[in-house]
């Protein structure tokens, strides 16, 4: 994979390893005939940044970059994070706000007519209430 993407390898949590991912799915998507790329990054940049700051725009900047060569060989792109700037919290009671988003899908879709396939051991996914009919916020409860 080194020697197709053309970069070095980077530490495991860094904005490096992001980069390599998009990197590496550019050039997958060049070489390879494929369906479908699922192309997971570390949320590195958004402990280290705040949102508007140098770092993370320059982030932004770069994912811009790639989604647009994945966009000019003519992928579908699907966008999603773990989670947003909001609270994860119910303010009076402290409980976590979560739904399971197998849940969410079964009763928009039907039951077992999706299936959730977690690329990470956590269960909990939180959708935040406002948005769940018109355009759903995921983020995983930590």
């Amino acid at each position: 994979m080194l020697d197709l993407v053309g970069l070095p390898l980077p530490d495991v949590y860094s904005a490096g390893l992001s980069e390599f991912v998009f990197a590496a799915g550019v050039r997958l998507a060049q070489t390879r005939k494929l369906n479908l790329m699922y192309l997971s990054t570390t949320d590195y940049i958004q402990h280290k940044w705040a949102p508007g700051t140098e770092g993370a725009n320059a982030f932004y900047a770069m994912m811009d970059v790639y989604l647009a060569q994945l966009d000019a060989l003519g992928w579908v792109i699907g966008l999603t994070a773990d989670h947003g700037m909001n609270a994860k919290h119910d303010a009076q009671t402290g409980e976590p706000n979560v739904i399971y988003l197998q849940d969410v899908l079964d009763e928009w879709l039907g039951a077992r007519q999706a299936r959730v396939i977690l690329p990470i051991t956590d269960p909990m996914w939180c959708i935040t209430a406002r948005s769940v009919r018109s355009r759903p916020s995921i983020c995983r409860a930590r």
